[in-house]
């Protein structure tokens, strides 16, 4: 099988370096952020910062409502 780059950790690359793993590919992913996101999944999605992105900010993610009853 081919050895392939993928350039961007994005959702798009992360997508098709995996379907292409899966095919048997031998997959490298470069990513250009400097640091890797927090391990805490709260902490990246409310703190981590990617200038290289283009994406626009984000809103917190929905909490569950508290019960009514």
């Amino acid at each position: 099988m081919a050895s392939i780059v993928v350039l961007g950790a994005a959702l798009g690359g992360l997508q098709t370096a995996l379907l292409l793993a899966a095919d048997g590919h031998q997959v490298t992913v470069l990513e250009r952020d400097p640091h890797p996101p927090p391990s805490d999944p709260d902490v990246a999605w409310a703190r981590w910062q990617r200038p290289a992105s283009a994406a626009a900010p984000h809103p917190p993610p929905p909490r569950p409502l508290a019960s009514a009853g």
